[in-house]
């Protein structure tokens, strides 16, 4: 590789690592995300200083670039990165602020004898610079005591952050391990790069291939964060968490057998026997499941179970059942995760208990309302209410309507002679024998005292005759009681043949014929004027 096409990649490298560092400035309330940012921007510094040494005027400048101002990138890049992996892995650590800081803070001491060379020697000496093709590179140089105490700390806090990597990459589910393998190998380029310049193998003058390294692995770390939104994933405390949660989690193989599960799982498979590694999960279960099946058509089901309790009763799980599938789509088996929905289905089923209760209530207290407790039949309000509709639509598609008036003859002299309970007993006969002659869309009502009404929709005025004429022979052959009570009425009928404009002249009408039949010596039946039609003459 010539001399210029290397720099040209150094000051590449700086701003392509420059553009990761503002990027992840977009994500910086992420978990993760600054530590990042501060890693990018030690990598561009490292290229960049590592470019401009080579664009300088003499060794004396060079120098200053590539043995100083280098410095702050290179002794910053290994922090970053540890502390990068410290807070995207969240490993339990106490007093974790104090160790942030302290790796913060020894790079300092590195910048100080970098920059001040108050000891000469102590950290670099014996540097010296070759002009190759009107660039400047470092051809000799010899490290002091405390560049090796540097380079210690650096390579410790890159290897400790790599464990850390390899320990997800081995333990922790999908999707992180995937991502945590990209970041390991994206790492260890420019370590073996930073191998090969610390021990001077190569035979040219200052090829320092760590900064192009560290813009691969920086590129690497942020196709993870970004491509696939790892900073979203952040595994904070996992197993911590499926510790300590309610729910129970066990893990299957494809044979079905347990090879892991959480203090919850054990608690729930109490009653079902000893929960175990490599106890098959049918074993512990109230029935068996077949999963393949199951999840035959869909790679998540949930379903209900029952589990017996130590107690003697019963709790119900839910049961969410997903298979372990790798990127290429092999099956490695199964997850259970097992809530205890107990309390919610009690609470389900008091709650459409108490719904047919009140619906129940409602039922009755409508009922109450809008009938006659006593007769059964409408109430005088509810009969307007609906007398008021039934009016309106015949009116407006000009249909037949008609009302009957139906008072009881002598009704005081009933309950005189035979007391008010005989008179209830009229008044309910008086209900059912209305009943037992009308359709299902007419509409009874007892409209107050021993009055009742009648309205017939789709009935002519001859027809409600007709019906009021069967009405009165009904109550005519009572005989009601020990004592035989006899039963008559008198009944108005009124149509709206009569050009009635609305229901209270219908209403009016229908008493006026009431009275007059009345009038004319009861148990009859009068139509209202001024159609005084004559009733059919009925026989027994």
């Amino acid at each position: 590789m010539s001399y210029k096409c290397f720099v040209g990649l150094l000051l590449g490298s700086a701003l392509v690592t420059l553009g990761l560092a503002l990027h992840a400035w977009r994500f910086r309330d992420k978990a993760g995300a600054r530590a990042f940012m501060g890693l990018a921007l030690a990598m561009s510094i490292f290229s960049l200083t590592s470019g401009m040494s080579a664009f300088s005027s003499s060794p004396a400048e060079a120098d200053f670039w590539f043995s100083k101002l280098r410095f702050v990138g290179i002794s910053y890049v290994p922090v970053f990165f540890l502390i990068f992996v410290l807070t995207y892995s969240a490993k339990p650590a106490r007093h974790l602020q104090t160790v942030i800081c302290g790796l913060l803070g020894f790079p300092l001491l590195t910048l100080v004898f970098a920059f001040t060379n108050h000891y000469p020697g102590f950290f670099l000496h014996a540097v010296s610079y070759e002009q190759i093709d009107g660039l400047f590179f470092r051809s000799f140089w010899r490290p002091g005591p405390w560049f090796w105490v540097h380079t210690v700390f650096s390579y410790t806090a890159i290897a400790s952050g790599l464990v850390l990597l390899g320990q997800m990459a081995r333990y922790r589910p999908q999707p992180y391990k995937t991502q945590a393998r990209l970041m390991l190998y994206g790492t260890l380029l420019p370590l073996l790069a930073n191998l090969y310049a610390t021990a001077r193998l190569g035979n040219k003058p200052a090829l320092d291939f760590t900064a192009l390294g560290f813009t691969l692995s920086g590129l690497s770390i942020g196709f993870a964060l970004f491509r696939h939104k790892m900073l979203d994933l952040v595994p904070i405390a996992r197993d911590l968490v499926v510790e300590c949660i309610d729910d129970a989690v066990i893990v299957l193989d494809r044979q079905l057998r347990v090879v892991d599960l959480n203090p919850a799982a054990i608690t729930m498979f109490s009653a079902s026997g000893t929960a175990k590694m490599g106890i098959s999960i049918n074993q512990l279960l109230p029935r068996p499941l077949d999963f393949t099946d199951m999840l035959r058509e869909q790679e998540s089901r949930k379903i209900e179970i029952d589990f017996p309790l130590p107690n003697g009763l019963k709790a119900v799980y839910e049961l969410r059942i997903s298979r372990f599938i790798t990127p290429r789509g092999e099956r490695l088996g199964f997850l259970l995760v097992a809530r205890d929905v107990t309390e919610r289905i009690d609470m389900i089923d008091e709650r459409e208990r108490i719904i047919q209760e009140l619906e129940a209530t409602k039922a009755e207290l409508t009922r109450q309302a809008n009938f006659d407790f006593l007769t059964e039949i409408f109430n005088r309000r509810h009969f307007m209410s609906l007398a008021r509709n039934e009016f309106a639509r015949a009116r407006r598609y000009r249909h037949p309507l008609s009302l009957i008036m139906i008072d009881i003859d002598h009704f005081k002299k009933i309950n005189d002679s035979f007391g008010h309970e005989a008179g209830d007993t009229v008044l309910r006969e008086m209900a059912l024998t209305i009943k037992d002659k009308l359709r299902q869309s007419d509409i009874p009502s007892r409209f107050g005292g021993e009055e009742f009404v009648i309205l017939l929709p789709e009935t002519s005025l001859e027809q409600a005759l007709i019906v009021a004429e069967k009405i009165r022979l009904d109550l005519e052959r009572l005989r009601l009681g020990a004592a035989a009570i006899r039963l008559t009425a008198s009944l108005g009928v009124a149509g709206l043949e009569n050009d009635i404009e609305n229901l209270d002249e219908l209403l009016r009408q229908a008493d006026q014929a009431m009275y007059r039949a009345k009038r004319e010596g009861r148990n009859r039946v009068c139509a209202a004027a001024p159609r005084n039609l004559k009733p059919p003459v009925q026989t027994d």
